[in-house]
């Protein structure tokens, strides 16, 4: 499948590389690539490593590094809130990290700061969750 940005710029949704998952102290980081620098809707699919993370096992932290993401849309935050209340059930702990001023700013007027914790790189997230 093919999506038309403008005419002159095309993503195929076929090659849209996966993101990487590691595990550091005991967190999950899910890294995204530069093919995820705008996370419109169609490309939320391509994260079901988040949902497959918080089901996978209790007491579960998952970081999501956002430094390649410059746009987050509402289909993303919705993602994002699932994903940390399925954690949070779970007595796990999610964080954003690398969370450029734009998508800071969405998920602060959004009302969803406390709920999205936000850290400015991902070593200050993984050492804020292998603590708990």
């Amino acid at each position: 499948m093919t999506l038309t940005i403008t005419s002159a710029e095309t993503i195929d949704m076929t090659t849209i590389a996966p993101p990487q998952v590691r595990c550091l102290d005991g967190v999950f980081v899910v890294e995204l690539g530069s093919d995820y620098s705008h996370l419109y809707e169609s490309l939320v699919e391509h994260l079901a490593i988040l949902s497959l993370l918080a089901d996978s096992a209790a007491s579960a932290r998952v970081v999501l590094d956002l430094s390649n993401v410059d746009f987050i849309g509402s289909a993303l935050i919705g993602q994002l809130v699932a994903t940390s209340r399925k954690l949070t059930a779970r007595n796990g702990a999610f964080a954003l990290a690398s969370v450029n001023k734009y998508c800071r700013t969405a998920i602060n007027l959004t009302g969803l700061k406390s709920m999205l914790p936000t850290y400015e790189s991902t070593e200050a997230a993984v050492n804020e969750l292998s603590s708990r």
